[in-house]
């Protein structure tokens, strides 16, 4: 755990998503909203909630997940959901591992990874009909 809270403090968005949260996302059970590739690029745009304690309102927010210096993208998306997220050192690479489930599993190997907070309570899209959005550029 403490080389994955270490590359959450290394984005811009991750002192302040520990803030919020109290802790480095795990992302689980959060929704994948778009993936977008750019050149040797991968931007993740992930809605993800934080249920709060008994009588409190759960934290949302949407967060962009950024991969540069692609080396390695293996993704199976069977839904839009995220079970979890862990990262691995690989010497000057960086192994992203998203937990086998019924929404988007595999790997992606890149040379930095970078959060972005987009929103705080955005709006919740759980019941609108619509699929994951993926985009090449």
């Amino acid at each position: 755990m403490e080389s994955e809270d270490a590359v959450w403090a290394e984005t811009t968005g991750g002192g302040l998503l520990h803030q919020l949260f109290g802790y480095y996302p795990t992302l689980h059970d959060a929704r994948v909203e778009s993936l977008a590739f750019e050149g040797s690029t991968l931007k993740m745009d992930v809605d993800y909630t934080d249920s709060g304690a008994e009588g409190e309102k759960d934290l949302r927010v949407r967060m962009q997940l950024v991969w540069s210096g692609l080396r390695e993208v293996d993704l199976t998306a069977y839904d839009s959901d995220l079970t979890g997220m862990t990262f691995h050192r690989q010497h000057d690479l960086l192994r992203t591992v998203f937990e086998h489930g019924f929404g988007i599993s595999g790997s992606i190997v890149s040379e930095g990874f970078e959060a972005k907070l987009e929103k705080v309570d955005p709006p919740d899209r759980l019941n609108e009909d619509r699929g994951l959005r993926i985009l090449y550029r």
